[in-house]
């Protein structure tokens, strides 16, 4: 399975977006398995791909992260937020890439009436959306330190493993992080944030 992903997905089934990403990755032939960590623990689904794992309890975005690459059966990684969606022929380019490093959004995706020719760049720090979807080898990800619940683990992954963008792929999205810039969670983004200050 050389070419195909495994595409990671942690959520609280709070997106509007959800379901139509999981339909479009379930027909994409690169796309092997969707590993869904529901951290609700009430989800079902009736598509073939989709793997969904739960703890029982809320175990946030960076620990979900870590979760899914461990149970990953292919070696192409696809880490993605379920409040986006895009065109799933853009894994026929990242595998063509994804030797390089770690690949994530550049900001202008957000803003594309459509996809353009697919391009990366390198990056020293990530940009405003970098980390809502991104494309890493199993063998290369760095695992985030389970302090950090839910910001700073793109930042993390960043500081460890040469780092790009993809140009010229459409996202489509109505708000970016959807759940975690809820007020509930701010608390725990400011610790997170503070113990990456501290790496």
């Amino acid at each position: 399975m050389e070419d195909k992903f495994s595409v990671i997905i942690p959520t609280l089934l709070r997106s509007i977006h959800l379901e139509s990403l999981l339909d479009n990755l379930q027909q994409s032939c690169y796309v092997d398995e969707i590993i869904l960590i529901d951290n609700t623990g009430s989800y079902r689904s009736s598509l073939s791909k989709v793997r969904v794992i739960t703890r029982g309890e809320n175990i946030f975005v960076n620990p979900a992260w870590n979760l899914g690459v461990r149970e990953a059966r292919n070696e192409n990684l696809c880490i993605c937020n379920d409040d986006i969606n895009f065109n799933p022929d853009v894994f026929r380019f990242i595998s063509l890439h994804i030797d390089k490093g770690i690949i994530g959004l550049d900001t202008s995706n957000y803003y594309l009436s459509h996809d353009v020719d697919f391009t990366i760049e390198s990056i020293k720090e990530r940009c405003w959306g970098w980390g809502c979807c991104f494309f890493i080898k199993k063998s290369n990800y760095k695992y985030i330190p389970e302090q950090m619940k839910i910001a700073c683990g793109d930042d993390f992954l960043i500081k460890h493993i040469p780092a790009f963008v993809i140009k010229g792929l459409k996202i489509s999205w109505t708000s970016i992080s959807t759940t975690s810039f809820n007020n509930e969670f701010l608390k725990i983004q400011e610790e997170d944030l503070n113990y990456f200050k501290t790496l």
